[in-house]
């Protein structure tokens, strides 16, 4: 995508803001803030362009949650560390994964292009890097390649005003992730699509926390007001087989969870296991498969006739 093209889609996206607040249309200024017509609420808008469209008691927590605890500082720990020389080097160092996806998303990479080059793709979650060079990223912190800082259970942009959103395990780090797939419901335009990646068997990982995991049938009750276009298992048994006996590993072993054992271990469980994932070639083609996941892919579509989503 040209600097061109990725500037216009941030002229769209900027044509589109609302005010977390009063949830009035907040208009796009050539300023180092943003005031709401409305509430007269401000909001910064950092070096590069990106707002910060957060209330002041949530910007609160989700600092609280990057600083004081520990998931949380290992996530702004990595995440700074992208694309830097040592982030390199950790990935030729690491063992193979332990884990094998099935390559769903890249099936349905059409999502990402359903109107040509005026696609608006909203990646909650999103960053370091991008999923597709079309997408906009929203997190929490002003990570790189983060366009737009809020809270995804309060996203600020007017209805139906996006044409694909994509939340990849994302759902299972929120309190009450019914009320993101409320906001992505609201967001979308009629006839647009939703994309989730969900976790079911696999350990807890603190990104700056998480809360919950979800059966098929789980996925399928909280996104019940989208038409499902495709669910089915992305991460199989023997993978979720692997990352538990790899989490069971550190605990069984004295000083396993500290930082030089989680380095010996993973190093070695890496290596011994990793073969075990290309079972799930064939295990993820039994019906039984969904019971034992380590993870499901999720596609649905708003109805072109919008009824108000449930979750």
């Amino acid at each position: 995508m040209s600097r061109d093209d990725r500037e216009a889609l941030l002229a769209q996206l900027r044509s589109l803001l609302r005010c977390p607040e009063c949830r009035a249309r907040l208009p796009w200024q050539d300023a180092n803030f943003l005031r709401c017509a409305g509430c007269a609420a401000e909001f910064p808008v950092l070096s590069g362009g990106v707002p910060v469209l957060v209330v002041a008691e949530q910007q609160a927590r989700f600092r609280a949650a990057l600083e004081q605890s520990h998931g949380g500082r290992a996530m702004v720990a990595e995440y700074r560390r992208y694309g830097t020389w040592r982030a390199t080097v950790r990935k030729l160092l690491r063992p193979p994964s332990i884990v094998y996806d099935r390559d769903v998303a890249r099936r349905h990479s059409w999502i990402y292009d359903t109107r040509g080059s005026d696609t608006l793709v909203l990646s909650v979650g999103g960053g370091p890097g991008r999923e597709n060079p079309r997408v906009i990223n929203l997190n929490l912190e002003a990570f790189d390649s983060v366009d737009l800082v809020a809270d995804a259970t309060n996203l600020p942009l007017v209805d139906e005003s996006i044409d694909t959103v994509t939340a990849n395990a994302i759902i299972e780090h929120l309190p009450n992730p019914g009320d993101l797939i409320r906001e992505a419901h609201r967001v979308l335009k009629p006839g647009g699509y939703c994309q989730l990646m969900v976790p079911f068997l696999f350990p807890f990982h603190a990104y700056p926390s998480d809360y919950q995991r979800y059966s098929d049938r789980g996925v399928s009750e909280i996104t019940r007001g989208f038409e499902q276009v495709q669910l089915e298992v992305l991460t199989g048994p023997a993978s979720a087989c692997n990352v538990i006996l790899r989490e069971y590993l550190r605990m069984l072993v004295p000083g396993g969870n500290s930082r030089a054992g989680r380095l010996i271990l993973n190093g070695l469980s890496g290596w011994l296991t990793f073969p075990l994932k290309y079972l799930d070639l064939w295990l993820n083609k039994k019906p039984e498969a969904a019971h034992l996941a380590a993870a499901f892919y999720y596609l649905g579509r708003k109805p072109l006739q919008a009824a108000p989503a449930r979750a």
